[in-house]
């Protein structure tokens, strides 16, 4: 750690500054501060910057839509049946997708949510609407796990933690409920353009292969047992949600971490089934990504999720054909997390060379300043003078602030020390600077006024440590 990055945590909070975007002017906000703005005709809500570490955060919009807005209200107080709201989400969600501009907003996302959510509630399975109420279900999804809205997604997951994992739960819940509370015989897939969904019914098994039919490298094969009868299963296979899923974990580092792949999941429906046997098999997007794990999506009791390595091991990692092969010992939801260890390595050969670096360099600039301080010491009847006393108090300040950068520079990990360590640098080299302005105003001194007697060193050296000094 600089001494620079040890003053900052010293100093503590910071302010944001005013900047202007699209014609909306953000104030000055102090650390932890939330700045807010109207939103524009059409929308109701409002949108907002969170001030963190004196920099604001991305934009979080919870503008909605009046249209959305509106059926929110008709779905939520019964006005409208599970057919004619899917039908209804369906157009709005089709048309904001594919618009260039007026895409969904992080409020709109929410409210859609909660439409879903007041649908799987209320739903009653009619063998008559089922199958077109359960594509308009998935077309819905689909619709608002687009590529274009990772921007929203992205901005709750930065204002609560919550991204596009609800999405998840939420298909799977309407899957369970329309499963378990019809007759159909179930063997149907849902092929859309982010997601491919499969529902399927086994009597008797050894394996399953999700997805069965997709061409994909991307499968999850799941041991059942002969125990298995009659029995609904359902896989979902998220094409590209790397963007939109908070990257929380206990096990990895999720700072440095990505998911680099899609994300698989499968269930069975109907029956409690202890599945010992999983294995997955994941495409990498980005091959120069490397030290990957096998990470299943776990909800706590708050209802906020992370992801977690337990029960799940990596197998084989091929970088050439850009695969990854993992064993799980339960279902899920799964995914890859990987991390961008060749940069990582990169930068810590960096950080390796620059501290070789800081410390031959110090090192030197010790000897340098020891040397000189003695050798004023030793001739010191010779060269005695106030410039020579300003001089070897510069001189032994720095040595001072030398020998203190480099016994602290990793101590980072203790607050209290890092904060000691960043004051004692801030004040002695507050007074190197000044001890060099006094050594140039005893120069100017010298030179401007050259029978001018009086002795001013006491006055200089007192205001160069902060002391007052009476002549």
């Amino acid at each position: 750690m600089s001494y620079f990055s040890m003053l900052t945590n010293y100093l503590g909070p910071s302010s944001c500054a005013a900047f202007l975007e699209n014609g909306r002017e953000w104030p000055v906000a102090l650390d932890g501060q939330i700045a807010l703005q109207r939103c524009r005709d059409g929308y109701q809500g409002d949108m907002y910057r969170r001030c963190q570490n004196g920099i604001y955060l991305n934009l979080v919009n919870n503008c909605t839509r009046r249209a959305i807005q509106d059926l929110h209200a008709q779905v939520l107080n019964g006005f409208l049946n599970t057919t004619e709201a899917l039908s209804r989400l369906k157009q709005e969600t089709t048309i904001l997708t594919t618009a260039n501009e007026n895409l969904l907003t992080a409020g709109d996302l929410q409210n859609i949510i909660q439409i879903l959510d007041k649908v799987i509630k209320d739903i009653e399975v009619n063998s008559a609407t089922i199958v077109n109420d359960t594509d308009c279900f998935f077309e819905v999804t689909n619709n608002i796990l687009d590529g274009n809205l990772t921007r929203s997604w992205r901005s709750l997951i930065n204002d609560n933690g919550v991204g596009a994992d609800s999405v998840i739960n939420t298909i799977d819940r309407f899957i369970s409920k329309v499963v378990n509370s019809s007759h159909e015989n179930w063997n149907k897939t849902f092929d859309k353009p982010n997601m491919f969904i499969e529902i399927g019914q086994v009597d008797t098994c050894k394996i399953i292969r999700f997805p069965s039919a997709a061409n994909t490298t991307d499968q999850i094969v799941v041991g059942c047992g002969q125990e298995i009868g009659n029995k609904v299963f359902s896989g979902g296979l998220f094409k590209n949600m790397s963007g939109m899923l908070p990257t929380t974990s206990n096990d990895i580092d999720s700072l440095n971490s990505s998911i680099n792949g899609p994300v698989l999941c499968f269930s069975f429906h109907g029956h409690h089934h202890k599945t010992e046997n999983v294995r997955i098999s994941f495409h990498v997007f980005d091959r120069n990504l490397t030290d990957p794990s096998c990470s299943f999506w776990k909800t706590n009791q708050s209802g906020k999720g992370l992801w977690s390595t337990d029960g799940c091991s990596l197998e084989q990692f091929n970088k050439e054909s850009g695969t990854v092969s993992c064993h799980c010992n339960h279902l899920t939801n799964f995914a890859v997390l990987m991390s961008p260890a060749s940069t990582s390595e990169t930068e810590t050969v960096h950080h390796r060379r620059l501290g070789v670096l800081s410390i031959v360099g110090c090192s030197i600039s010790i000897i340098g300043l020891f040397l000189t301080i003695t050798t004023y010491v030793y001739f010191w009847r010779a060269v005695h003078s106030p410039r020579s006393v300003l001089l070897v108090n510069l001189c032994t300040v720095l040595l001072l602030a030398y020998i203190l950068f480099l016994t602290g520079v990793n101590s980072t990990s203790h607050h209290a020390l890092c904060t000691s360590i960043a004051v004692l640098l801030h004040y002695i080299f507050l007074a190197a600077f000044f001890l060099m302005l006094s050594e140039g105003c005893l120069i100017a001194q010298m030179v401007l006024r050259p029978f001018d007697k009086r002795v001013v060193l006491k006055t200089l050296l007192g205001i160069s440590y902060g002391i007052l000094t009476i002549n």
